[in-house]
C-alpha cells in the first residue's frame, strides 16, 4: 500500500518535498490549483493501492481534503505547514476524529458565528440549550427559541475552558459569548457539549469554518461520531524512516 502527500499550490520550501519524496511508498504532488488538488484527492480517494493521503498546507487545505475522505476508507494525513495548524495540534496521538458539519460544509476544529448584526439566533431545540441560564431566551413562533444576548457563538472540537476534551465522544462543545468580547471567559459565557442543533438567523451571519469565512442564515449543525480515520502523524513516519 502506497501514501499520497498531495501539497497545497502555496508552498515553496523545497526542503519539505525532499523529505516527503524520501518516504518509502509514498506519492508526493504539488498541486497548482484547489481544483487540481480536489481531481488528485478524488482519484485517490478511489484508488485501492492507497493508504492514505495526507494534506501539505494548513487547516483550510486539511478541511478540503477531509471534505473528500468522508465515507471513503482512506486515512487522512496532515502535513502541518499552516499558519495555525490548530486542526493537526487538536488531533496528535489521535486514530479518529469526530467531524462537525454546519449544512453541507464540514469542519473538524472549529465554527465561529459572529452575530455582529446585532440580530438574534433561534434554536429549535431548547432542551439543547437547557443550560445557557445566563441569557434571556424568548419564544418565537413556531416553537422556536431565541437567544437574545450574545455576541458569538462557538463550535468546537477541542475544549477551550480547561484543554480536556475528547475529539471521538460524538460531542462538540458550544461556546455562548456574551457582550461585546470576541473571547470566550470562563467566568462570565457559557459552555455546553451539544451533537445537533437548527439555527434559524434573523439575517445573514458571518461564519469562520477552520480559518475559512462564509455567509449563512439557516443551518443545521450536526456531529458524525469517529468520522474520519487519521493517518500515522508524519513525525512518525519521518522516524520510520531512519
Amino acid at each position: 500500500m502506497q501514501d499520497v502527500f498531495l501539497i497545497n499550490m502555496s508552498l515553496k520550501n523545497s526542503t519539505i518535498k525532499s523529505k516527503l519524496k524520501s518516504l518509502k511508498d509514498s506519492i508526493v504532488i504539488s498541486t497548482k490549483s484547489i481544483n487540481e488538488f480536489k481531481d488528485k484527492a478524488i482519484g485517490y480517494s478511489k484508488n485501492g493501492k492507497i493508504d492514505s493521503i495526507y494534506a501539505v498546507g494548513g487547516d483550510g487545505t486539511v478541511n478540503l481534503l477531509a471534505s473528500i475522505l468522508v465515507n471513503t476508507n482512506k486515512k487522512l494525513g496532515i502535513v502541518p505547514i499552516g499558519h495555525h495548524n490548530r486542526i493537526y495540534n487538536s488531533i496528535l496521538n489521535s486514530e479518529y476524529i469526530d467531524i462537525g458539519y454546519i449544512n453541507d460544509q464540514i469542519f473538524l476544529n472549529h465554527a465561529i458565528l459572529f452575530n455582529d448584526s446585532n440580530f438574534d439566533l433561534s434554536f429549535e431545540n431548547k432542551n439543547s440549550f437547557k443550560e445557557l441560564k445566563k441569557f434571556e431566551i424568548a419564544s418565537n413562533i413556531k416553537g422556536k427559541y431565541q437567544i437574545l444576548k450574545m455576541n458569538s457563538l462557538v463550535i468546537s472540537n477541542n475544549n477551550i475552558c480547561n484543554n480536556k476534551y475528547d475529539i471521538t465522544d460524538g460531542f462538540m462543545e458550544a461556546y455562548i459569548v456574551s457582550g461585546k468580547e470576541r473571547f470566550f471567559d470562563k467566568e462570565k459565557d457559557t459552555f455546553i457539549k451539544t451533537n445537533g442543533f437548527t439555527v434559524d438567523a434573523l439575517g445573514s451571519i458571518g461564519i469562520s469554518i477552520d480559518g475559512d469565512f462564509y455567509s449563512v442564515t439557516n443551518f443545521d449543525f450536526k456531529v458524525i461520531n469517529k468520522g474520519i480515520h487519521l493517518a500515522l502523524p508524519i513525525q512518525k513516519r519521518l522516524e520510520l524512516k531512519k
